[in-house]
């Protein structure tokens, strides 16, 4: 797979949208297909051949590109990982699907060091 990394003001935009009130399902696929659209250079993925790969191999994509577009790009520390699964399945009754898309292994602890502490509401949850 080849692809170019996330600049860093995309990668703030993907958390924001993550973190952002919307139902679950539709915001972790149009980060997903965002991040993959627009940074994946081969194989050439089109929209509409995108919205029919199943949840896991659009997952792993973004998380490739994603996590390796930051300095440090593995972490062992998924915490933040699950207190968001564990807040979005606390308001959405979210489906099988949709589970596994919340069960990513983003690197959100590498991610938050770029944003400033005068960030918006959301962003600033991350962070804490």
């Amino acid at each position: 797979m080849k692809y170019k990394k996330l600049t860093p003001e995309q990668i703030k935009i993907s958390l924001d949208r993550l973190t952002r009130f919307k139902f679950t399902r539709e915001k972790y696929l149009r980060v997903f297909s965002d991040i993959i659209l627009s940074n994946l250079i081969e194989p050439k993925i089109k929209k509409n051949e995108l919205l029919n790969y199943p949840a896991e191999k659009i997952k792993k994509i973004a998380e490739e590109i994603f996590n390796n577009s930051l300095e440090n790009p593995i972490s062992g520390d998924y915490s933040i990982n699950l207190r968001l699964a564990e807040y979005e399945n606390s308001i959405f009754k979210n489906d099988t699907d949709t589970q596994c898309l919340l069960e990513n292994r983003l690197n959100y602890h590498e991610a938050v060091k770029s944003i400033e502490e005068d960030c918006c509401v959301n962003l600033k949850w991350l962070k804490n």
